[in-house]
């Protein structure tokens, strides 16, 4: 009906993770491998351990290639038993059409999982459903923001 139209961004707040010391990571990523992902978003600033966290997200789902940060290649592809997983950081990107450029829009067509690493120059032209992961680091902690946006 007539009504419709107020929820199609309604934002969900999934879950909060508060004052997570390192060793506690694992909460999030076992929150993560719960959620049936496609797309997956990290923001915080740098030093937060968003790389650090897909790096262990990413073994934990069987791939056993080596996951670092493609702030210069813009994409890197670790292969699991269940599919690809893309991971791309836009840290360095300026505007949404570098990215149609590079072809890195394309890989939302796939199947597979796509992670994004400084998400926010794109945002508007991701497709939804999708998880976003925002992390706070204070002082030996860290705090995990995660919501499905639909």
């Amino acid at each position: 009906g007539r009504n419709d139209v107020a929820f199609c961004c309604f934002k969900a707040s999934m879950k909060q993770f508060k004052e997570l010391k390192e060793s506690e990571i694992q909460k999030v990523i076992d929150f993560l491998l719960e959620i049936d992902l496609r797309v997956l978003l990290f923001s915080g600033e740098v030093g937060t351990g968003k790389t650090t966290l897909i790096r262990d997200l990413v073994r934990q789902m069987g791939s056993f290639s080596d996951v670092s940060s493609p702030t210069f290649s813009l994409l890197n592809e670790y292969q699991t038993e269940d599919g690809m997983i893309y991971h791309s950081d836009w840290y360095r990107v300026k505007s949404v059409e570098e990215l149609y450029d590079a072809g890195i829009m394309e890989y939302f067509n796939l199947p597979g999982l796509f992670i994004i690493e400084w998400p926010e120059v794109g945002l508007p032209y991701i497709p939804k459903p999708h998880v976003h992961v925002k992390i706070n680091h204070g002082m030996g902690v860290r705090s995990y923001e995660i919501s499905q946006i639909n």
